[in-house]
């Protein structure tokens, strides 16, 4: 072993040693027969040592920097045929090694090394701690903005034009753009293991099963925190996205975090995305105000109310903002900590709200939803003066979203034949023909 790895060193062209050695494996050029003898003995080295570590055969303080250029230099010099012969014959893992210094709790830090070996698994990483060479000592997370920059990193893997780059290039594309600053946001572990805030984001997308749920929300969650705020609400978004599907799968304490934060993160005006989220509120909020006593728990209490207090100020538009005042509705403890109280004041601010959407953009729900609103309140009066005027905004078949009950409550106030007529359609579908219309039909 120490004879092959002396031979090595002795032709290493990405060293300082002399290259004049006499030995002719074949009618090459010199740099083709350096870089054919170098990779025969390390693979020799492998066959006596069954794998050996990179600081110990290369023999130099940053192992990984020199293997890197070894194998540039080897891949310039090899055919297609032979590099991919000698890639799936040498695989590489990545190792640490012992250094002076202290930022762990056994007064040791780690440098990067690699273990070399023969017809190994070469998997990929989930832990980048080995390259990172920081000090942040976990549980933690951290932006670091001398970390790897994603249009260098393009243009320095571009330059090469090899293929197979191109192709992950291309699979990462779309990060890359919109979130680059998730390459240089990190999350380390209780054991000191680091995943960066892409890594984290591709986790709980393709759901790996390498590690819990809660863990890939708990990942995500904390690179979040850390990252520049214009790449906030992006990364906010894919959690509510996933959340919506899968908080009743997680812990209660990892489903208020994210409410935290995701709300606090949001961006307003996407109340498609945000109105999916009120579910998973309205649930934890719930659950939340059973447990307390409003008199001895007014700091606890108050909290709650505040989430949808800051959730309800996401929605800008007219029709997101009536239909979180309509979903407030579907909760009388949710209403309760509203600010409406009895009165028309919600009826008369929904119905404003409902006027200022263009005439052919709104949606018949909210009119029914209104309608069912004012009922709820006791608002008869109401009812009598607008409950026509809204139901002639809609199309004959959207008066079918409504039920038996509606139908009963807005019969008074409606003189419309065509409602009317609507209104006996309901019934017959939900309870059948009366009995003086079955008689006739008799």
């Amino acid at each position: 072993m120490g004879l092959l790895r002396t031979l090595f060193h002795t032709d290493d062209r990405t060293g300082d040693g002399p290259a004049e050695l006499i030995y002719h494996p074949a009618d090459r050029r010199r740099t083709e027969r350096d870089a054919v003898y170098e990779a025969n003995l390390l693979v020799l080295a492998l066959v006596v040592e069954d794998g050996v570590r990179a600081s110990h055969f290369l023999a130099v303080a940053d192992p990984v920097d020199r293997w890197w250029r070894c194998a540039q230099f080897w891949r310039s010099q090899f055919s297609e045929a032979s590099w991919e012969s000698f890639a799936r014959a040498v695989s590489v893992e990545t190792a640490s090694i012992a250094a002076a210094g202290s930022h762990r709790g056994d007064d040791t830090s780690r440098t990067a090394d690699l273990r070399l070996s023969l017809r190994g698994t070469t998997e990929l990483a989930d832990d980048v701690s080995w390259i990172l060479r920081s000090t942040v000592l976990g549980p933690t997370a951290y932006h670091n903005t001398r970390g790897v920059d994603a249009a260098d990193l393009t243009r320095r893997l571009s330059l090469l034009c090899d293929t197979d780059v191109q192709h992950v290039l291309h699979a990462l594309a779309p990060l890359l753009r919109s979130l680059p600053n998730t390459l240089r946001t990190y999350r380390v572990d209780e054991e000191q293991r680091a995943v960066s805030g892409a890594h984290a984001l591709m986790g709980l997308l393709c759901g790996d099963a390498g590690q819990p749920l809660a863990a890939h929300y708990a990942d995500v969650l904390d690179v979040l925190q850390h990252l520049p705020e214009p790449e906030r609400p992006p990364v906010a978004g894919v959690l509510v996205r996933h959340l919506v599907h899968d908080a009743a799968r997680l812990p209660e304490e990892i489903v208020r975090a994210l409410l935290l934060e995701v709300i606090r993160s949001g961006a307003a005006g996407d109340g498609t995305l945000w109105g999916a989220l009120w579910p998973v509120l309205e649930e934890y909020v719930n659950r939340g105000l059973a447990r307390v006593d409003p008199e001895e728990d007014k700091a606890e209490s108050k909290a709650l109310v505040g989430h949808l207090r800051r959730y309800a100020a996401l929605f800008q538009g007219p029709q997101e903002r009536l239909q979180q005042l309509l979903r407030e509705a579907g909760s009388t403890r949710i209403w309760a900590e509203g600010d409406w109280g009895p009165g028309s004041a919600a009826l008369e601010w929904g119905r404003a709200l409902f006027e200022a959407l263009p005439a052919d953009n709104r949606d018949p729900g909210l009119a029914v939803g209104l309608l069912r609103l004012a009922h709820e309140l006791g608002q008869r009066e109401w009812l009598d003066t607008y409950a026509e005027p809204l139901l002639l905004t809609l199309r004959p078949t959207d008066v079918l979203r409504m039920r038996a009950s509606d139908a009963d409550i807005l019969r008074p106030s409606v003189r419309d034949a065509s409602l009317l007529s609507s209104f006996e359609t309901i019934q017959e579908i939900w309870r059948g023909l009366a009995a003086g219309d079955r008689a006739a039909l008799g």
